[in-house]
């Protein structure tokens, strides 16, 4: 059987900012993923849930005004732990860590350390270059583990 090519993946994308959330839209899908878009967590549980598709990779923010993307990742990892998460932060979140390579991001409404789910994290604003390569590496990992 042959394997699927890391761009024909489905990604899906939460952030309750609408311009945000085209502009990841647009620079996903030029690099050849196909890509859903919602507004909220909850949104996004709902399409996961009755999706008949399988999405790959959920990109979320983390500050939303329903359910941070820490929450959401938390209930991804009951019901899809297989599912990996980049969590995106905006700028000047109180109690955030500045470091992203390798600490736990600490919000103050956050006390407990990043579920396993989240595989990555990234500080607004970041290079699109960046995000991609993140993207692609967390994919290929998948690709190796599900092998």
């Amino acid at each position: 059987m042959a394997e699927m090519p890391l761009a024909s993946r489905t990604l899906l994308v939460v952030d309750d900012d609408l311009q945000q959330t085209e502009l990841l839209r647009q620079l996903i899908a030029r690099h050849g993923y196909r890509v859903l878009a919602v507004r909220s967590a909850q949104e996004a549980l709902d399409l996961i849930r009755c999706s008949t598709e399988s999405i790959d990779l959920v990109i979320t923010d983390i500050t939303m005004p329903d359910m941070t993307g820490i929450e959401l990742a938390r209930r991804l990892l009951v019901e899809r732990p297989e599912l990996p998460v980049i969590l995106l932060s905006g700028i000047g979140i109180e109690g955030e860590s500045t470091d992203f390579e390798g600490q736990d991001i600490g919000l103050a409404t956050e006390a407990e350390s990043l579920p396993p789910n989240v595989m990555d994290r990234l500080q607004k604003p970041y290079r699109s270059r960046q995000l991609i390569s993140r993207i692609e590496r967390i994919l290929e990992e998948r690709k190796h583990a599900d092998d």
